[in-house]
């Protein structure tokens, strides 16, 4: 049987010299095979010049509406008083849609100019999903030539001993996962089967969905946000994917084709 191709993937590198530094730790010993650039990153600068040392790595770009100030004017409208993004960026809505393109084109073309091959994209708290915004996902994806991109494909968990409410914003939450991954597809993106956390991945490798045969791998190294994020890296780093009870083959974004 073919082993299950999983894309590791480390988001947000260019955020900061801590993050940056655990990414390319990742990268390095091997249980990291991708990451994703803020462009509008406090650490973009530095971090762009330590990826010539990871050839083998893809490199794609983390979309951002929601941390860090813009690169472009006309996105006024979304950020805070410090004239940064405000978190609340995420409700954004189909008259945002031009002023979106625009800084992620910049977003994009800063990569890009940077000399990197960008491999895919996905986006900071993953807004790139939001249906209004689907139109510049695709403007963009044939104007830089990028086939692809990071789809919402849920793991289904198990759902005894959880709430009603739970249940059914899990079941909400795997249905708009399927249909964004139709929608990519049916627009001739390449996507994986499915996305999941490394916590998550770990712990139902065994029972994913039979149709499955790729799957990205979500890390966030060095990111304080969470005390789960440090623990999942350090359960790659020790060799947690050798010991799962199928075999699997990490691989950079580049080895992903259409089904």
């Amino acid at each position: 049987m073919e082993p299950l191709r999983i894309v590791v993937n480390a988001d947000d590198l260019g955020m900061s010299p801590a993050v940056d530094a655990a990414i390319f730790a990742g990268l390095d010993a091997g249980y990291l095979t991708s990451t994703t650039v803020l462009a509008n990153g406090p650490t973009v600068e530095r971090a762009l010049e330590g990826l010539a040392a990871f050839p083998r790595a893809s490199v794609g770009v983390h979309l951002n509406l929601t941390e860090f100030a813009p690169l472009t004017r006309g996105v006024e409208h979304l950020l805070g008083p410090d004239g940064r993004f405000d978190p609340e960026s995420r409700h954004v809505g189909p008259r945002d849609a031009a002023a979106v393109a625009i800084e992620w084109s910049a977003q994009i073309a800063r990569i890009r100019d940077a000399g990197v091959r960008v491999s895919h994209l996905d986006s900071h708290q993953h807004l790139h999903q939001h249906p209004a915004l689907f139109p510049v996902l695709r403007e963009l994806r044939a104007r830089f030539s990028i086939l692809r991109v990071r789809g919402m494909g849920a793991l289904r968990l198990p759902v005894a001993g959880r709430s009603l409410l739970a249940r059914v914003g899990a079941l909400a939450q795997a249905t708009r996962a399927d249909r964004f991954i139709r929608r990519l597809r049916g627009d001739g993106a390449v996507t994986t089967d499915g996305l999941a956390s490394v916590s998550a991945f770990l712990a139902h490798a065994a029972t994913l969905p039979s149709g499955w045969r790729t799957v990205e791998v979500m890390a966030h190294p060095g990111n304080p946000c969470s005390p789960t994020y440090a623990d999942e890296v350090a359960r790659l780093a020790a060799g947690a994917l050798g010991a799962l009870p199928l075999r699997v083959e990490p691989v950079s974004w580049w080895a992903i084709a259409a089904p």
